[in-house]
């Protein structure tokens, strides 16, 4: 009958409109994903000279660690293992930056 809705299920509609966003956003994904991989390797590229480590003033990492410990002594939920770790990654983070202009 043509006007026999008595089969029809409105949630085929959304599935498959559910589907289609989906796929959109996993092809929009990739291709924000193929885009900014290859930046990192771009922004590498230099001569090479840096200037030594030692020709900057230790206020800038004095700063950040006076700022973390204040974080970490005004935030809660800042427990003791998760206080040690974010004062771990912060030291890290200040190694890592500072080592390519280490001398030796």
């Amino acid at each position: 009958m043509p006007g026999d809705h008595s089969n029809h299920n409105p949630s085929n509609g959304v599935r498959r409109n559910a589907g289609r966003l989906g796929v959109t956003c996993l092809a929009w994904a990739l291709i924000a994903a193929l885009l900014l991989i290859p930046a990192p390797i771009r922004a590498q590229d230099g001569d090479g000279a840096l200037p030594n480590a030692g020709s900057y003033d230790h206020s800038v990492a004095t700063a950040w660690f006076d700022l973390t410990t204040e974080l970490v002594r005004q935030a809660p939920g800042f427990t003791p293992p998760v206080a040690s770790r974010a004062m771990g990654y912060a030291g890290v983070t200040l190694y890592e930056a500072i080592v390519p202009g280490m001398a030796g």
